[in-house]
């Protein structure tokens, strides 16, 4: 979908990022030269969510955080920013991303980022839960040499033998919510590409 203000930026030759106000955006980042490994000290997240309250003007609440082994997520900076200081102020994080050298997936693979936080915040608990058929859909699913295809495929089988028990880590439920019903291509541009001024 295009905008109508993102049309004229683009007839007209702008540069310039395109913010989009969403009540909800997630990308999930990995460093330039550790884009396509599998490591998992290198994940991070930018989350936007907006938040309206009935007693006072909506807000964003903006959370940049580092994935952690077995825990999930630990801050790096949040903030809660009035709908007219949002722009400026998610640049200013952006530059700092990009100054770390950190790069959003692609918007394609966001659902294999965020199964791949969901393996790596809950490693101990599927090593003790899981069977050997689910540890090879795993390593299947996050074989970047596989096409998308045959990795959702896996997915998909892994899913449901997860599903079968009654009992999940929390940051299951959690990453699930952070990838349904959004739009992070926008984000996604801004973070990947360099615009000039």
């Amino acid at each position: 979908m295009i905008y109508l203000h993102q049309e004229y930026l683009e007839r007209n030759g702008f540069k310039n990022p395109l913010v989009l106000y969403n009540k909800k955006t997630t990308v999930f980042l990995k460093p330039k030269n550790n884009f396509t490994d599998c490591n998992y000290n290198n994940w991070r997240i930018l989350s936007i969510l907006w938040n309206e309250k009935n007693s006072r003007t909506g807000f964003y609440e903006v959370s940049y955080c580092d994935v952690i082994h077995n825990s999930f997520l630990k801050p790096i900076y949040v903030y809660v920013w009035n709908w007219d200081e949002y722009e400026i102020n998610l640049l200013k994080i952006i530059s700092l991303i990009k100054k770390d050298n950190f790069y959003a997936t692609p918007s394609n693979e966001t659902l294999f980022s965020a199964w791949e936080v969901f393996l790596i915040s809950s490693d101990y608990w599927l090593s003790k839960n899981t069977s050997n058929e689910f540890a090879q859909c795993v390593e299947k699913t996050i074989n970047y040499k596989l096409s998308l295809d045959s990795r959702l495929k896996e997915y998909v089988k892994a899913k449901k033998i997860l599903e079968l028990h009654s009992v999940l880590p929390s940051c299951f439920f959690k990453i699930q919510s952070m990838i349904e019903n959004q739009d992070n291509e926008w984000l996604e541009k801004i973070i990947n590409e360099t615009y000039k001024s």
